[in-house]
């Protein structure tokens, strides 16, 4: 089996994937929910979710909001800082980086 692509999704796509249902970022999450895609996050982003999620502009009562959070995290693996920019994940799952 492939291994999966991984990625850390930005606020704003993760506002429109889940909230807004955006095209292209519904295809996103579709790939998501097949596994083709594995998300991984830490809580600094999803500190920031729950911030953005409440902006007025959104018009998410807090049942939504809160409901949006868990479906991101459902959706994604919670990597923690282990100390400036030195990230701790599941071993199979550790994210890789490339240069430009």
């Amino acid at each position: 089996m492939a291994e999966r692509l991984r990625a850390v999704l930005d606020t704003n796509i993760v506002i429109d994937m889940l909230h807004f249902a955006d095209p292209p970022a519904h295809a996103l999450l579709g790939t998501i929910e097949r596994g083709v895609l594995r998300c991984f996050t830490d809580q600094h982003c999803l500190s920031e979710l729950e911030r953005v999620s409440a902006y007025p502009q959104f018009g998410l009562a807090r049942p939504a909001q809160q409901a949006l959070l868990a479906r991101y995290r459902n959706l994604s693996t919670l990597c923690d800082a282990d100390g400036e920019e030195n990230y701790s994940c599941p071993a199979a799952a550790t994210p890789t980086t490339r240069s430009s």
